[in-house]
This record gives structure tokens, C-alpha cells and sequence, in this order.
């Protein structure tokens, strides 16, 4: 195994041991029932996850150290974990409760099902080092709480089973992962459930577009994929390789989908609930790069540390261990950070409507289409982001704090969500609207190469039309044009508005930068460097301020900048390009 990998798992053991150690003596934060109540009563699901997830990382940390090390500290220290994990009144969240149900407490959501695998997962390894009590204990309320009630209604009782999203794959892959470790002695049961998983995992693959996007974000590329690719390496060791889920050429163009999301200095493209700062699963990513030619590692410095995971997830921790050492001999190490000079600079993911650039000077830009009811869907029909360094200059704010009314009608009012929050243009003031009428009606993307007496410049050229994402009769057409260029990293940007009935068009990027203004233009000032904008038009710029909590409930700022468009004939255009200076 190379020394990168290498160093990285001692780092990654090192980060469990040292856990081990800090939480050795610490209680599970106790589930209380006012904490537990505060989602039904004002919308917050932060307060009780944060008593929630500290319990499941006291569970994987001794888990692991357990299933590594055999030691009896920390075997004992396991046990009273998941005793009391047994003894927890629901495994499910507030969130996917209806305490209207009388069984509520047995729900079977994504958090209960991940538990079900964890416990059922870490019982199968230790085997008889666990005491008869805590293996019967944890095989009692796994089959009460998951087997039983998931099998008590029929295929498509559970509403998750007919979503198209990463609900599919986690919770059907971990309650097929449990059958498989717990129900050996139950053969019929274990085969009803198995037989009923693979019946429902393909929904998770229709998630996935035939050009291998997770619309969801690249966030939940990773939650979704690490569950089916768990559970489907398990099934195909115990069916002797009669089930071989990853064979297929879906699966295969997914694998490659998450390198596209990844810049050289670890910013990430945050379209829908995604993250700027997203971290890949190492173990999943080495066993996706040995099965599929064309699989890259991101950098290693982009690699998931244990705290990353915030849900402290077992079935993919345990393979961030496991698979590396299995199959990190098979693949292409990746870089400490960067890896300028690829060969694929531009990505053109035509089902998704994406393009994502990378320069050489670690610049890059990402622009999309699509529509306005994707999954975790934002109205971001033509919306761009630019970076260079590790300043996400022009932003996609991502996934905004999960409350109650993030997934209500309320939920274009919140900043993260809606087109004011992103770098689209407003008509009479009008923002997009959201559902799946509203849509760009065309996309195309491809690269230009334009010679220069000192060579060769490579220009990533994007095209992206979308006056049909607003309200009907503001447009006859909305055309974005983008230019990007792999050399300098400089973007060029021109809108073209064909009016109907809309009086204005206004321009509106957005930042999390304080702008200073230069002239007919503004600068913005990062870490690595500035950039600097310059509009060709005479422009009245607004400054706008505000505030928004980020997925992790942290307020964060955002700056809008705005100018309004003369228009002339029905017309109205706007030009303006972006410049990067490297900090010297």
C-alpha cells in the first residue's frame, strides 16, 4: 500500500484511539422527552440530534476499537453502550415521527435502520467476546424494532420504499446488512427480507441519472452510495456471487461522479443541499476506484476524519478501515492535495445539466440547468459558482440548517433555497419559482480551443437557457453565457433577456466576501488572492447583507450584489467578467 494510505489510516485509527480515551468515563447524553418534543412544537431537529448523535459516536468509536483490538476495557465500555442503546425509546428522529401512529416508537426511518446495521454488524465481528446477554439483547430489539416491523406491512408500507432518493439505499441496504449478520439461524425470515430489499433497491438507482449525477448533491452521493455499495459487497459474498449488485453500468458512471465535485483545494460543489466543504469516504472511494477503471481519488487532505461525520455512521467508519487495507494496493493513490495538469479538465454531465471546470491555477467554476423539483431541489435553474484557491468567490450556499419548515411550504422563503440566495437575475423584482414546469429549455457545454501566439488557450464554453424558470409571461427567453478559461482561470459572463411582460431585470450575484467597489466593477478579497469583476455596462450597484444559518445551524453571511439592466426594444443585456490575482 502506498505511504499516503497508509499514513492516512494511522491517522484515522489514532483519531478512534484518542476518542476511546476522552469518552471512556463520559454518559450517554440522555433523550429527553422535552428535547425530543421541541421539532413537534417549533420546528428544531438540532437540539435533540445533538444528544442523539453523541450516543452513536460512543457506539462506533468502542465499536471499532473492540472489533480492531479485542480489548477488554473497551469491550466491557461497548457493552453498556449498547445496552443503553437498547434501552432508547425510538432509534427514529423527531423529525420522521408521527407520535399520531400507534407504534410510533418502532418507526423505521434512516437513523433506527442505520442503528439496526451498527449494532447488528458490530455483534457479528465480536461474536461470543460480547456477553450471551448483550448479543441476545441486541438480536431481541433489532428484530422488535426493525425486522418485525418493517415485514408487519406490505412492500411499499413504508413510504421511503417508492422514494427515488438516498432513503432507499440506507435504509434498505442496513436492514439487509442486519438480516444478513443476525437472521442465519432464521433462514426463511432472513430470505423474506433480503428478497424484499432487492425488490426496493433499484428505486435507489432511478435516484441516479443516466450520466451518473446524484441530484441530491454530492453530499448524499456519498450517504447513498456508501449504504447500497455496504450492503451489495455483503450480499455478494453471502449469495457466492450469485447477486452482484455493482454490476451495472448505472452504478459504474456513479462511481465516477463524485471526482467531478471536487476542486484541488478541497472546495466542493454545493448545488442543491450539497457543501462547499464536502469530505469523501476513503474506504468507499477505494472500493469504487477497484472495481471501475477511471475511478479517481480527491485529494487525501479531502478524505473524511472521524468528527466529519457528524452521525458517526458505523457501516461506513468500520469500511474506512477495512476497505482501504483490502483494495488501497489496487488503486491510484491520490495526491496529499491537488492534482493540476489533469487530463480531464471539464466535466459536461448532460442528464444533470452540470459543467464543472478546473483550471490550472486553482481556479474552477461549476453552472447548471435542469429544473426546479429536483431532489433537495433549490430554484437554481442558471446558476454558477465561482472559486480560486480556497475562496468560493461567487457562492451556492448548499444545504441550510434542516428544520421543519425546510421541508414545508415554507421552504423558498429560506435563503439557501431560494433564487434570491443564488447568482440569478430577478424579473420585476420576481425570483424563480419552484416545480418541475419550471426548467431550462436548453444546455449545452463543451470545451474551445483558441490559439495565441504563445500557444494555446483551452476555454470551458457554456450555454445555459432558462427564462422559462420564471413566472409565465415574464420572458420570452432567459440565455446565460460562460466562458471559462483553464490557463488564466479568467470567467467571462454575458446574460441576454428577450422581455414579455417583465419592466426590469436586475442582476444579482452573490457572496460571502464583502465586496469593495472599483469603479464599474467591485473586488473581493480571499484567502489565496482577489478577484476582481468588472461589468462592461455602467452599472448602479446595491449592496445587499443578510443572514442565513448554515446546514449545522450556524449563522453565516451573505453579501448581494445587484445592478439594474437598461432595456431597450424589449431587450436587456449584461456583460461582466471575473479576474483572479494570486496573493503574492
Amino acid at each position: 500500500m502506498n505511504k499516503v494510505l497508509e499514513q492516512k489510516l494511522a491517522y484515522f485509527r489514532s483519531e478512534v484511539e484518542k476518542a476511546g480515551e476522552e469518552l471512556r468515563d463520559v454518559p450517554l447524553p440522555e433523550l429527553t422527552e422535552e428535547a425530543f418534543g421541541l421539532f413537534e412544537t417549533n420546528g428544531n431537529r438540532l437540539i435533540y440530534e445533538n444528544l442523539y448523535f453523541p450516543r452513536r459516536k460512543q457506539l462506533a468509536v468502542f465499536g471499532l476499537l473492540s472489533i480492531w483490538y479485542g480489548r477488554e476495557a473497551d469491550v466491557r465500555k461497548l457493552e453498556a453502550v449498547l445496552r443503553e442503546i437498547c434501552r432508547e425509546r425510538c432509534w427514529a428522529l423527531p423529525a420522521h415521527v408521527s407520535r399520531k401512529e400507534k407504534d410510533w416508537e418502532i418507526t423505521v426511518d434512516l437513523f433506527a435502520s442505520e442503528t439496526a446495521q451498527a449494532l447488528s454488524e458490530i455483534a457479528a465481528l465480536l461474536g461470543d467476546r460480547l456477553s450471551e446477554e448483550i448479543r441476545n439483547l441486541v438480536k431481541e430489539e433489532v428484530t422488535r424494532r426493525i425486522f418485525d416491523s418493517y415485514m408487519s406491512r406490505p412492500l411499499g408500507g413504508w413510504n421511503w420504499e417508492s422514494y427515488e432518493n438516498n432513503w432507499v439505499a440506507v435504509c434498505a441496504g442496513s436492514i439487509g446488512s442486519a438480516a444478513m449478520h443476525l437472521l442465519n439461524d432464521q433462514p426463511e425470515k432472513q430470505k423474506r427480507i433480503l428478497d424484499r430489499v432487492l425488490e426496493t433497491m433499484p428505486r435507489y438507482l432511478d435516484s441516479i441519472m443516466e450520466d451518473g449525477t446524484c441530484p441530491e448533491g454530492i453530499l448524499y452521493f456519498t450517504y447513498g452510495m456508501t449504504y447500497f455499495t455496504g450492503f451489495a459487497e455483503q450480499m455478494y459474498r453471502f449469495s457466492g456471487g450469485k447477486v452482484n449488485l455493482m454490476d451495472n453500468p448505472k452504478v459504474e458512471r456513479a462511481a465516477r461522479f463524485q471526482q467531478a465535485c471536487y476542486f484541488d483545494s478541497g472546495l466542493t460543489v454545493s448545488f442543491s443541499d450539497g457543501s462547499q466543504r464536502d469530505r469523501y469516504r476513503l474506504g468507499l472511494t477505494c472500493y469504487l476506484a477497484s472495481l471501475y477503471p477511471g475511478v479517481e481519488l480527491p485529494a487525501i487532505s479531502s478524505a473524511m476524519n472521524l468528527d466529519d461525520d457528524s452521525c458517526y455512521r458505523f457501516m461506513a467508519l468500520l469500511r474506512d478501515d477495512a476497505w482501504v487495507r483490502t483494495y488501497g494496493e489496487s488503486v491510484k493513490a491520490p495526491s496529499e492535495d491537488g492534482a493540476a495538469g489533469r487530463d480531464q479538465w471539464l466535466t459536461v454531465l448532460p442528464a444533470a445539466q452540470w459543467a464543472v471546470g478546473k483550471g490550472d491555477r486553482g481556479t474552477g467554476f461549476a453552472v447548471k440547468g435542469g429544473h426546479n423539483d429536483e431532489p433537495h431541489n433549490h430554484n437554481d435553474i442558471g446558476t454558477f459558482l465561482y472559486l480560486a484557491g480556497r475562496d468560493m468567490f461567487l457562492t451556492d450556499l448548499g444545504g441550510g440548517e434542516y428544520t421543519k419548515d425546510y421541508f414545508s411550504d415554507k421552504r423558498y422563503g429560506i435563503l439557501n433555497n431560494r433564487s434570491l440566495g443564488h447568482s440569478l437575475p430577478l424579473a420585476d423584482g420576481k425570483e424563480q419559482l419552484a416545480g418541475r414546469a419550471y426548467c431550462a429549455d436548453a444546455f449545452h457545454a463543451e470545451e474551445e480551443t483558441v490559439k495565441q501566439e504563445n500557444g494555446e488557450q483551452h476555454w470551458a464554453k457554456t450555454e445555459v437557457s432558462f427564462g422559462g424558470a420564471y413566472e409565465e409571461g415574464l420572458f420570452e427567453k432567459v440565455l446565460r453565457s460562460l466562458r471559462f478559461c483553464r490557463e488564466t482561470g479568467q470567467l467571462q459572463a454575458e446574460d441576454r433577456f428577450w422581455l414579455k411582460h417583465a419592466k426590469t431585470v436586475t442582476e444579482n450575484l452573490v457572496t460571502q466576501y464583502e465586496p469593495q467597489m472599483e469603479g464599474n466593477g467591485f473586488s473581493l478579497r480571499g484567502q489565496d488572492g482577489v478577484l476582481r469583476i468588472r461589468v462592461e455596462e455602467p452599472a448602479d450597484f446595491k449592496v445587499e447583507k443578510e443572514t442565513f444559518s448554515n446546514h449545522q445551524g450556524q449563522e453565516e453571511v451573505l453579501y448581494r450584489i445587484q445592478w439594474l439592466l437598461k432595456t431597450e426594444d424589449g431587450k436587456a443585456e449584461s456583460r461582466f467578467t471575473a479576474d483572479w490575482e494570486p496573493a503574492r
